[in-house]
């Protein structure tokens, strides 16, 4: 009888631990939060190497061992990720937020494919619960030095963007391929292959682009420019994009400093203006 007793106890008291350990429900692991609740570090990180970008949707994680970080997606479909302020990851690396978009352009954006864990949140995106890299829990991502990056990569951004200083990098290793993940200031994360070959930009955010081209600012059609000079005559214009939707919609996408981002047509009709809604700290 008493060994009886000793066994009901200690499952009992299994039970009860668990119990005590239960993870927190998806709604409370990633809250959506207003731009300005960022860190103060993490508002000046995206002023200062995105400036004119706006934050259109971020979010406070907190994960299973209660560790907290803050997730910003911006007007350039770059997501950010940082750790008690500071920048920790990019694109899928480090990054607990998922919208619905991501099972349709992953492979696409990221090559990584659909595979999704964890469930619908009240702010309408998915989360993982496992801790892994987005669905791949056997991937570690290992932060690569500027220097120990293939010649290839420092070439191709040297070349297409040559004010623009890498951020971060990252190297990834599947079974079946190697990739690095690069994020360049102002223009945001880029995939590369093993030997250097630009692949694809990594893009995540709520209002996804299949395809983004910069435009020079002196090629914008003249009823854009004419609209900028009317409406902000003093306000510097900082660079200007194509988007593409999937659903073939095409808009101009101008930032404005300290203004935020103008959406236009693609023949030039304004519709509408992205706010700059944190503090604009640029330190």
């Amino acid at each position: 009888m008493f060994w009886r007793i000793a066994i009901f106890s200690m499952v009992l008291g299994i039970i009860t631990s668990c119990q005590d350990e239960e993870v927190l429900n998806i709604e409370d692991q990633i809250v959506s939060i207003n731009p300005e609740e960022l860190p103060t570090s993490s508002q000046q990180f995206i002023g200062n190497n995105y400036e004119g970008e706006v934050v259109i949707d971020a979010f406070k994680v907190t994960d299973v061992n209660n560790q907290v970080t803050y997730e910003a997606f911006m007007s350039n479909n770059t997501n950010l990720v940082f750790n008690s302020g500071s920048l920790y990851g990019f694109g899928d690396i480090h990054s607990k937020v998922e919208f619905e978009s991501d099972g349709v352009h992953d492979g696409m954006n990221s090559g990584m494919g659909g595979d999704m864990h964890g469930g619908m949140n009240g702010n309408g995106m998915m989360g993982n619960h496992d801790g892994g890299f987005r669905g791949h829990p056997e991937v570690t991502p290992v932060e690569v030095l500027l220097e120990d990056l293939p010649a290839g990569i420092i070439e191709y951004v040297a070349t297409n963007y040559e004010s623009n200083q890498i951020l971060m990098a990252f190297f990834v290793n599947w079974e079946d391929r190697l990739e690095y993940h690069v994020l360049v200031e102002e223009v945001g994360a880029l995939l590369f292959d093993e030997d250097g070959n630009f692949i694809r930009m990594i893009m995540r955010g709520k209002m996804m682009f299949s395809s983004m081209e910069i435009i020079d600012l002196a090629d914008l059609p003249t009823v854009i420019s004419d609209y900028i000079s009317e409406n902000y005559p003093d306000d510097e214009v900082m660079r200007a994009r194509k988007v593409t939707f999937e659903d073939g919609v095409i808009q101009i996408h101008v930032a404005v400093r300290e203004i935020g981002v103008l959406i236009f047509t693609e023949d030039g009709t304004f519709i509408e203006l992205l706010m700059h809604r944190m503090n604009g700290h640029h330190g």
